[in-house]
């Protein structure tokens, strides 16, 4: 679950950036965050691209094998 205080800080970023226009790029190993705040991802492996797309297609329907074996791993985290 997202503490407080970071979900205080993400809610406020997206304020500054829907009233400025803004783009962030945000790099994390949370993909509770990710999906949260991103319109657009990019998954990297060892620092090769291997999967970017619209958040909601990359999420829903992962194209690469690391990328669905990637989410299953933080779906099953999530959960215990």
């Amino acid at each position: 679950m997202i503490d407080q205080f970071r979900f205080r800080l993400l809610i406020y970023s997206k304020k500054i950036q829907d009233k400025y226009k803004l783009t962030y790029l945000f790099i994390s190993h949370d993909l509770k965050v990710i999906r949260a705040v991103s319109d657009y991802i990019f998954v990297m492996q060892d620092g090769n691209l291997v999967e970017s797309g619209k958040a909601d297609e990359v999420f829903n329907n992962p194209q690469k094998e690391y990328t669905t074996k990637l989410l299953t791993a933080a779906l099953k985290y999530a959960t215990n």
